[in-house]
């Protein structure tokens, strides 16, 4: 199965309802809940969300906060970002939403082994009180485009091997970015799935766009018409052939209409 959608309710829109309405008129059948800034829905109206998009067939995930920090050199900032995770895990769990996308922080000045423990060590915090409270979502540790944010693959990987309940997001753009643009191959794309498959998570969660960067990675999203960096027809020549779901979220300018082309690209190989 094959769920596209995009990040957030599409500009057109004026809420959830018309939103899902309008998804699946258009033919997608996902969407990103952004709780990019707080998770501010009371768990009542996440329910009635939940509802509707399961009643117009559009698959959930959420995005926790953008300020977190499980690395930060700051105790508060920490348990901060604790609770943030936690808060928009009760409120993803509410409207069925999953998995919680995180960016989970930045070196800080550490070594990138260090910064991997000591994030692992504040993620097990969110993993006991999300399990303890018995919400039932996944925390999605996304792969990041910035050099000076802690997520290359193999230390989201790591870090997902340690927990049940925590999986990897892989934001192609962002490995893209990190890398300056040397991700260009099919072969590439090719390694970096086989090695997400080596550990048999049973789905995918994909972010994609198009991008600009700069020599220390990311420096913002662009249009799939904008630009081919990355290649998305060769990245779905390597996800056509999967056969555990997918879904593959737009971060484009233009969000809906960009993940209407990922799926045409995909359906037309």
């Amino acid at each position: 199965m094959r769920y596209f959608g995009p990040a957030g309710i599409p500009e057109r829109c004026k809420g959830y309802e018309d939103a899902f309405e309008y998804l699946k008129r258009i033919g997608l059948n996902a969407m990103e809940l952004e709780f990019v800034r707080g998770a501010k829905l009371t768990t009542k109206r996440a329910e009635e969300i939940g509802a509707l998009a399961q009643a117009h067939g559009i698959k959930l995930s959420a995005h926790a906060p953008y300020f977190i920090n499980l690395n930060s050199k700051e105790k508060e900032k920490i348990e901060k970002s604790i609770k943030h995770i936690v808060k928009t895990s009760e409120i993803s769990d509410a409207a069925l939403a999953s998995p919680v996308v995180v960016h989970a922080g930045y070196y800080s000045g550490k070594s990138p082994a260090e910064a991997t423990e000591v994030i692992t060590a504040n993620l097990e915090k969110c993993v006991e009180e999300i399990e303890k409270n018995g919400y039932e979502v996944k925390i999605g540790l996304e792969t990041m485009g910035r050099v000076s944010a802690w997520g290359t693959l193999d230390e989201v990987l790591e870090v997902c091997t340690r927990f049940k309940n925590v999986v990897p997001v892989i934001d192609f753009a962002h490995m893209y970015a990190r890398t300056n643009g040397k991700l260009k191959e099919k072969s590439q794309f090719e390694e970096i799935v086989c090695k997400f498959e080596r550990y048999n998570f049973g789905f995918m969660h994909v972010h994609m766009s198009s991008i600009a960067y700069t020599s220390k990675g990311e420096r913002m999203h662009l249009t799939l018409e904008q630009s081919n960096e990355p290649d998305f027809r060769i990245i779905a020549e390597v996800l056509k052939g999967r056969e555990y779901p997918i879904t593959i979220i737009s971060e484009s300018p233009v969000l809906e209409i960009d993940a209407l082309k990922m799926k045409k690209i995909i359906e037309e190989l």
